[in-house]
């Protein structure tokens, strides 16, 4: 049987039952014998120094035969020697630079996002880079009430819809997009506890447990929400987490697209909301397909990473009765790492299946996730099982139907649109907590709601309308767009100074977005 040498400098890597983990310990020769990490098993085992050990590098393809005849000097001689850098490197290789470490911790969901501060952690948080003012004294509020009145003739209305692909406000939640995309931020402990971790692996699994957990908060949130416009903002700090968030609407046509970044201790995430969308009359709904990435990076050793959404679908419009569904190949994989993550959901089932693989080696997984993203996932590495997820059932979203009594959002969620005379002070007027169609939606007046939305959206095409006729294009003020080499496509980053201009209370000329006369 072939093994695997894990030796640097005549240490060898055992596993310690009682620390639950891997440590690296002296060499230990008896009997001419040596122990050999065999990964396949998880196990060390021994073999006599007479045995031959043959390895292949990958890059040279020439093969390492050792052969050991005597004792303790022979293997310290040969740990020493050009062959046990090619060894190392073939393992790294085969590996990704990731070495057997402690097990996979058992997924444990962790949320404060609710939870009143001390002092002292007041204090604190004033001393972070991220902190902004105005959120100390925010309310948190339990729901907000579904006050719509919805047609007799519900599927004739969705026929029109579809056909039409002008949406009734009907269809939207009472936020923005902007907005939207800042609520998976919720969730950001799971990436902040990896950051100081140099392991590929930890990471991948924490960015696929941080989609996965942004997933379930979707799961019959089958409203949309409100298309900001042009130059619209958002921002937002999360007290409990201590992140702050912002994101602008980049562009109008032909794709509505909204760009962000999220940063907090030891961690920076941004990218874009460009999707597309599809209506399937086979599936009686429609789907969005996301064509933007997402990118997490880590920034103690500067390592990025990037992942894709699956494809979302909404069932059930026809009826009212709507669900949520996901499919299509997800992968996660960084910059400088030699491993990432291919993992495929299933349509209708739920089942999820894939791994992480080594980049040069797509066959052999060094670990393998499979479940359902309807109850439990696993992580399957040496034969031991690890819960990396569990469907949270807490979570406080309600199934949305015809009958609902309030709009399915998260408490978390719901602090998203508060707003009070301090904030107000440090906001730009682009901030779309002062769109007032949505404020009105709010208080369940829909034909005020249609009527302000509507002048809203005029005057924006008037605005595109007069820079085309001059032939300007439409410049963001804080996001441009830059090639990325790790996702080979183009990315809004931030390059503006709105965090700056906030301190300084002068955001320079800001459009009067939400300005109306009924």
């Amino acid at each position: 049987m072939i093994g695997k040498i894990i030796s640097v400098n005549s240490q060898i890597l055992r596993w310690n039952e009682e620390l639950k983990r891997w440590y690296l310990s002296e060499l230990e020769i008896d009997n001419n014998s040596v122990d050999i990490f065999n990964p396949e098993e998880g196990i060390l085992e021994t073999y006599k120094l007479n045995e031959i050990l043959i390895e292949q590098d990958e890059k040279s393809q020439k093969k390492i035969k050792l052969k050991i005849k005597e004792g303790k000097n022979e293997i310290l001689k040969f740990l020493n020697s050009p062959d046990k850098e090619i060894l190392i490197n073939f393992y790294d290789k085969l590996m990704g630079n990731n070495l057997p470490s402690e097990p996979i911790e058992e997924f444990k969901r962790e949320k404060n996002n609710l939870r009143e501060l001390s002092n002292e952690e007041i204090e604190e948080r004033k001393k972070s880079p991220y902190y902004l003012e105005g959120y100390l004294n925010l309310k948190n509020r339990n729901s907000i009430e579904l006050n719509l009145k919805f047609p007799e003739n519900y599927a004739q209305e969705v026929v029109k819809t579809i056909s039409t692909k002008v949406f009734p406000v009907t269809f939207n939640e009472p936020i923005s997009m902007l907005q939207k995309y800042c609520e998976q931020f919720q969730n950001i402990k799971i990436l902040k506890d990896v950051s100081l971790i140099d392991n590929d692996e930890k990471r991948i699994i924490a960015i696929f447990q941080f989609l996965l957990e942004e997933s379930d908060i979707n799961v019959n949130r089958t409203l949309k929400p409100f298309n900001p416009l042009a130059g619209e903002t958002y921002e937002y700090y999360d007290k409990n987490n201590n992140f702050r968030y912002f994101a602008e609407q980049v562009e109008h046509k032909p794709n509505t697209i909204s760009a962000f970044i999220c940063e907090s201790d030891n961690i920076k995430i941004f990218g874009d909301t460009h999707y597309e969308t599809s209506f399937a009359f086979l599936k009686g709904g429609m789907s969005l397909t996301f064509v933007s990435k997402t990118h997490v990076l880590f920034l103690d050793d500067n390592k990025e990473f990037v992942y894709n959404k699956p494809i979302v679908y909404i069932k059930g419009v026809l009826t009212g009765k709507l669900t949520t569904d996901y499919s299509g190949l997800v992968e996660i994989y960084s910059d400088k790492g030699e491993i990432g993550a291919r993992i495929n959901f299933e349509e209708n089932t739920g089942e999820i299946n894939g791994g992480i693989y080594n980049k040069n080696d797509l066959e052999n997984a060094i670990g393998i996730f499979k479940g359902n993203w309807k109850n439990t996932i696993k992580y399957v590495k040496l034969g031991k099982e690890s819960v990396i997820w569990e469907k949270d059932q807490n979570l406080k979203i309600g199934r949305f139907d015809l009958n609902s009594l309030n709009y399915p959002l998260n408490y978390e969620t719901l602090k998203l649109n508060e707003i009070n005379d301090e904030l107000k002070k440090f906001l730009p007027i682009s901030d779309c907590r002062f769109r007032p169609d949505i404020k009105i939606y709010e208080n369940g007046d829909i034909d005020k709601t249609e009527e302000v939305k509507k002048i809203l959206e005029e005057k924006q095409r008037n605005k595109f309308k007069d820079l085309e006729d001059k032939k300007e294009e439409y410049k963001p003020k804080y996001f441009k767009k830059e090639k990325n080499e790790l996702s080979n496509d183009e990315v809004y980053v931030y390059c503006g100074d709105y965090f700056e201009e906030r301190k300084k209370g002068d955001f320079g000329e800001v459009p009067n977005l939400f300005e109306y006369q009924s």
